[in-house]
């Protein structure tokens, strides 16, 4: 799914909740707008680390298009306000490019 907001600079933004399979499909070089990716992130105690599990990251989107959705969100910071099933925004993993969520 993807999701089109526009910024405070009036420029558009494009949140790319859907699967690398369907986004591969999409050239994104063709489209006046940014385009912002989604990760949603487990943390693992025995190796440290944060890591993309497939099978909870199709959850977490459809839990992101809800808040969207139910919120009506059209301001892309208030998206960082997303919490869902203990998901929260990282500012430390995150880029310009891409947000990531983790619990």
């Amino acid at each position: 799914m993807k999701i089109a907001l526009k910024n405070a600079d009036n420029t558009k933004t494009i949140l790319n909740l859907a699967s690398n399979e369907y986004s591969k499909m999409v050239d994104f070089n063709q489209i006046d707008a940014n385009v912002i990716d989604f990760d949603f992130q487990q943390y693992y105690h025995d190796t440290d680390k944060y890591k993309t599990i497939t099978i909870y990251l199709k959850k977490a989107r459809g839990l992101m298009v809800r808040y969207i959705a139910e919120n009506q969100i059209s301001n892309f910071e208030k998206i960082k306000a997303f919490s869902s099933e203990g998901y929260w925004y990282s500012e430390e993993l995150s880029s310009p490019s891409k947000m990531v969520f983790i619990r």
